[in-house]
């Protein structure tokens, strides 16, 4: 029993880590400015080292668990996300050079987003189709 006490209390920090994260990115999806997959990210993290169950919870949501499989399986981010994500970052680019008059934030705000941007591509592409769902009774061509 007061081993369970004590994994409780060493879990508390990860467990309310992980609900504040994931109620971040809850908010990120309806809030522009607000980013959702870090928020994910911090989430599956301090469930994978407090909770097995919210992990597996996580992993299999139907929105946000092949993205959440890709890059905890294999570090991988699907070429649409991959899209999206530099679309965003190259319209953000494009209205910070029009609207902020101090070259030092632009340069310094743009060499930032760069560096995200080669991040970004350099991740391998997620497969069309996930390893672990893959039938053993299919074979190939």
């Amino acid at each position: 029993m007061m081993a369970k006490c004590q994994s409780y209390r060493r879990n508390l920090p990860l467990l309310a880590m992980g609900y504040a994260s994931l109620g971040a990115a809850g908010l990120g999806v309806v809030l522009p400015l607000l980013p959702t997959t870090p928020f994910l990210l911090v989430a599956l993290w301090a469930f994978g080292r407090s909770s097995p169950a919210l992990t597996a919870r996580l992993r299999s949501s139907r929105c946000f668990g092949p993205a959440l499989r890709d890059w905890q399986d294999s570090g991988a981010i699907a070429p649409s996300a991959k899209r999206r994500a530099l679309t965003v970052m190259a319209v953000g680019a494009a209205w910070l050079a029009y609207a902020v008059r101090d070259p030092l934030a632009v340069s310094a705000a743009l060499a930032c987003m760069g560096g995200a941007a080669a991040f970004i591509v350099t991740r391998p592409a997620a497969s069309a189709k996930p390893i672990d769902r893959l039938d053993d009774t299919e074979s190939g061509p």
